[in-house]
């Protein structure tokens, strides 16, 4: 299939020439080092020389760790770091093959990814259809079905605000007695709101994941991170398809589980981190406070309403004391 691509051998070419031109010289290099040592008349080893051959490979093992781990922030090098924009094909080309073939087998390999046997899976799929009322779509799930609207859509904008820790026991509405989310009881009040609503993760990934496509967590299993990124069709998609422009706003580094390869997987067109804030308003390891990403985000979100562009945007903070974290 290479070869049948005539514009793939000149680029096949020089890859063979650079092989051949690398192993010539380590051939070289082996020989001249082996012969100095045959030659050499001295057959001991001074203390100094020891001393300075034991730091040379302390400083070439720490640069080799160093490189494994590839960058000096909070997190190491994730697949994350290859994309770059909302083109799949394009994203991976920058992923190198060893490494993706060395993390996927470590992937694999975890407790936490192996496959679940908590009961038959048949007789899960007819409890589920039994209970849903449902016979399932095949080709897409068992328990899928199709849902169809017969109103034209409005187009308007969609805004979802992730807080991390935030209890329904702080709110007044649910009995708390502290009075420290008044604007949040009064948003309850007068909103479309669910007095049911339970989370099945404590982890931040397990509350983006569910919420924003419709999947349970699975016990310690962290369906965002990995090196072979798993698509879903979910919010994030429909909004896409129906010509919205999905902006994602986070504190922290867009590395964190994964989440820059992930969401410009599934849906996200653009994502903004910590990477885009500027460096003094960083304030620990979890990146900006949740009053500036406010300030940064709404300039941004004003442009695309001058454009008169439909977009879809949640927010993710890490703390749910705003603004201090």
């Amino acid at each position: 299939m290479v070869l049948g691509e005539t514009s793939f051998y000149f680029p096949i070419f020089l890859g063979l020439i650079s092989i051949l031109l690398l192993s010539g010289s380590v051939l070289r290099l082996s020989s001249y080092f082996y012969h100095l040592i045959i030659n050499s008349k001295s057959t001991s080893i001074s203390p100094i020389n020891r001393l300075c051959i034991f730091a040379a490979g302390a400083v070439c093992i720490g640069l080799c760790l160093f490189g494994i781990r590839g960058r000096m922030g909070y997190n190491p090098i994730r697949v994350s770091q290859a994309y770059y924009c909302t083109d799949p094909f394009l994203n991976q080309l920058g992923v190198n093959p060893v490494f993706n073939l060395l993390t996927s087998t470590l992937d694999d390999n975890r407790k936490e990814n192996r496959y679940l046997h908590l009961m038959p899976e048949q007789e899960a799929i007819t409890n589920m259809q039994s209970i849903l009322q449902r016979k399932g779509i095949e080709g897409i799930s068992p328990i899928a079905r199709e849902v169809k609207c017969t109103a034209v859509p409005t187009q308007k904008n969609v805004v979802l605000i992730f807080m991390e820790s935030m209890s329904a026991n702080l709110m007044e509405h649910f009995g708390s007695t502290k009075k420290l989310t008044p604007f949040l009881d009064s948003l309850y009040l007068e909103s479309l709101s669910f007095d049911h609503f339970y989370s099945a993760g404590i982890h931040t990934n397990h509350g983006m994941y569910a919420t924003l496509y419709s999947f349970p967590a699975i016990m310690k299993r962290n369906a965002m991170k990995g090196a072979v990124v798993p698509v879903y069709s979910g919010l994030p998609t429909v909004l896409k398809d129906n010509g919205y422009r999905n902006l994602f706003f986070m504190t922290h580094e867009s590395q964190y589980d994964n989440m820059n390869a992930f969401l410009r997987t599934n849906g996200f067109d653009e994502i903004y981190a910590q990477e885009n804030f500027p460096k003094d308003k960083v304030v620990n390891s979890f990146g900006v406070q949740d009053d500036f990403l406010y300030q940064y985000a709404l300039p941004i979100l004003n442009k695309k309403s001058r454009r008169k562009t439909t977009f879809s945007l949640p927010y993710c903070f890490l703390s749910a004391t705003i603004p201090r974290m």
